[in-house]
């Protein structure tokens, strides 16, 4: 007999301390589908894709409680998947578009899947 797996939740973004105490798997609920998340001194930054749901297709951002949460924050990105923040800017990685893989009729996501940024020391 098979069973089908338990449901997923997507969108859901948990937190924890840094000694890995305090696990909260559902610190923020409100996103579709939550793709890389990234920090700054005052908000919390999602890439939000809800091309497989309905809701936009955004970065979205929230204070570091948790509260107003903000699905638009950014819109127009192109399937974001991956944030990161520096003192300035957000930047996301576009991950592209799923093309059919020649000769085995699987799909395969093309374009970036993260993004990392680098301190400079002057």
């Amino acid at each position: 007999m098979c069973t089908a797996p338990a449901a997923r939740a997507y969108g859901i973004i948990g937190r924890a301390n840094l000694d890995g105490s305090g696990v909260n798997q559902s610190f923020i609920t409100e996103g579709q589908i939550s793709l890389g998340v990234a920090v700054d001194g005052t908000h919390i930054y999602w890439a939000n894709d809800a091309s497989t749901v309905s809701g936009p297709i955004s970065i979205a951002r929230a204070n570091l409680d948790g509260t107003d949460v903000n699905l638009t924050f950014i819109t127009g990105a192109d399937q974001p998947y991956g944030v990161a923040v520096d003192g300035t800017h957000v930047y996301w990685a576009n991950s592209g578009a799923f093309v059919p893989e020649p000769g085995t009729g699987l799909l395969v996501m093309t374009g970036l899947l993260g993004l990392a940024l680098r301190r400079r020391r002057v």
